[in-house]
């Protein structure tokens, strides 16, 4: 399957028409300048394993702003995940997600309402008020460039531009001066036909140990941008397997699960 050129003029124009200028301090380049995009993107990716995080976490439209503390800890890439999102001032529980390779479970604390679903049927619309593609969040938040499942086609488009499409999804990576990914113009096709489109962009970026990590992550799309801002960042930490296993005293007092 051959991408149509309007679509990726499109997400290359949706990449420019929000992009928005930032100073970053200069970080280390890679030793292979020619090296091909896309095996910069795997060895980009393949350098997070695992990371212990703090962040603050805001979602913004057209009338609110809504900030949140967020305590991350992954492991396998994107494949276990473990979100806790916190009240901004008193720091009281608010959500825990937690993402064990091919289910997520929910538990929203304040109604005691828990959810347990397939990864691909996980929407989070109605929690963040933002539908963004489940995958698509879960990379992005680890600072990750997504690579949609199963059969794709990898163009390299000119010197700082990455094609990537599947069935499905198409997705454009752009890299910036010191050679790192630094903006994902994506879009999805749903099953009525429906194009929606999101862009990622990662700035701010920091040496932490041996590698380099953008500090700041944020999503557009629908009139709304979720932002987060890392506060620490332990990459690569040790963490145990069961931090992201859920058991009986995870669905404690819940009043609906599923």
């Amino acid at each position: 399957m051959k991408i149509a050129v309007p679509m990726v003029l499109c997400l290359l124009l949706f990449s420019c028409a929000i992009r928005q200028e930032v100073t970053k301090e200069p970080v280390r380049r890679p030793e292979k300048e020619h090296q091909p995009l896309v095996e910069r993107i795997g060895e980009y990716n393949n350098k997070l394993t695992s990371m212990n995080a703090t962040a603050i976490v805001v979602f913004r439209d057209i009338d609110n702003t809504l900030s949140l503390r967020c305590e991350v800890l992954a492991r396998d890439g994107a494949e276990l995940l473990r979100l806790e999102f916190k009240d901004f001032v008193f720091k009281k529980p608010l959500a825990t997600v937690v993402r064990n390779y091919g289910t997520v479970a929910t538990y929203v604390h304040p109604t005691k309402e828990c959810y347990q679903t397939a990864v691909e049927e996980t929407d989070f619309g109605s929690l963040l008020g933002f539908s963004i593609p489940v995958k698509l969040l879960f990379s992005s938040i680890l600072a990750r460039v997504y690579i949609p499942e199963g059969e794709v086609v990898v163009e390299q488009i000119d010197d700082n531009n990455l094609l990537i499409e599947a069935l499905q999804e198409q997705e454009v990576v752009r890299f910036g001066q010191a050679a790192l990914p630094e903006e994902i113009a994506y879009a999805m096709t749903d099953s009525l036909g429906h194009t929606h489109m999101y862009r990622v962009s990662f700035e701010t970026f920091e040496e932490k140990g041996s590698l380099v990590f953008p500090l700041v992550i944020k999503v557009t799309g629908q009139d709304r941008i979720l932002e987060i801002r890392y506060s620490s960042v332990e990459p690569n930490a040790a963490i145990s397997e069961e931090q992201f296993i859920t058991g009986s005293s995870d669905l404690e007092g819940c009043t609906r699960s599923n």
